[in-house]
C-alpha cells in the first residue's frame, strides 16, 4: 500500500497537543504511543486499520502514514488528522 506524508504545525505547547490526542484517539478507539519526540499512531475505521509514525520537531509533526486502506486516501487522512489538531 501506498504511504502517505505530511507535516502540520503543532499550535500551543507540544505537550498538551501530546495529551490532547492520546485522550482523543483513545475516545474513538485508537492508540497514540510514543511522547514529544516520536511515537507511532494507529486507529481502526470503517474501511480499515491506519497506521503510522509521527515525529515531532519544535512546533512540527511530521507524519508518515505506513499502513492504510486502499479507499482511503492520503488527503483524506491528513484532513481527519487536522481534526484532532
Amino acid at each position: 500500500m501506498a504511504k502517505c506524508n505530511f507535516r502540520l504545525y503543532i499550535y500551543g505547547e507540544v505537550e498538551d497537543f501530546i495529551k490532547r490526542v492520546k485522550k482523543e484517539l483513545k475516545n474513538v478507539g485508537g492508540m497514540f504511543t510514543g511522547n514529544s519526540n516520536s511515537g507511532s499512531i494507529s486507529i481502526s475505521t470503517s474501511v480499515g486499520k491506519i497506521r503510522g509514525y509521527y515525529k515531532i520537531s519544535g512546533n512540527d509533526i511530521e507524519i508518515e502514514i505506513t499502513e492504510k486502506p486502499f479507499l482511503a486516501s492520503c488527503g483524506m487522512i491528513e484532513s481527519k488528522i487536522k481534526e484532532f489538531i
